[in-house]
């Protein structure tokens, strides 16, 4: 099993978007029967307190790509968002 963390980007303040994605490279022996997962904590970035980032509604879903990768999207329940958000994910071949 591997875990790890990424950030997506949703655009400046100015710029919001609905959707953001993140390619995870690296990994080693993923398969498209491979489970893999992405969740937020309720964590500080830049951009946003930990008490934003549990009351925005971000869902998230993990796309296989490769025997190396993986792709994390992040997807806005509630309209629109901006800025960094930071995500936490796990994987088991």
């Amino acid at each position: 099993m591997a875990t790890g963390t990424a950030t997506l980007n949703f655009g400046t303040s100015s710029a919001r978007r609905a959707t953001a994605s993140v390619d995870v490279t690296g990994q080693t022996g993923l398969s498209a029967t491979s489970f893999l997962e992405a969740f937020a904590m309720a964590e500080s970035t830049a951009d946003h307190t930990a008490d934003v980032s549990r009351v925005d509604r971000v869902e998230y879903e993990c796309e296989f790509l490769t025997a190396s990768s993986f792709r994390i999207r992040g997807t806005c329940v509630r309209g629109h968002t901006y800025g960094d958000r930071k995500v936490r994910w796990v994987t088991q071949a």
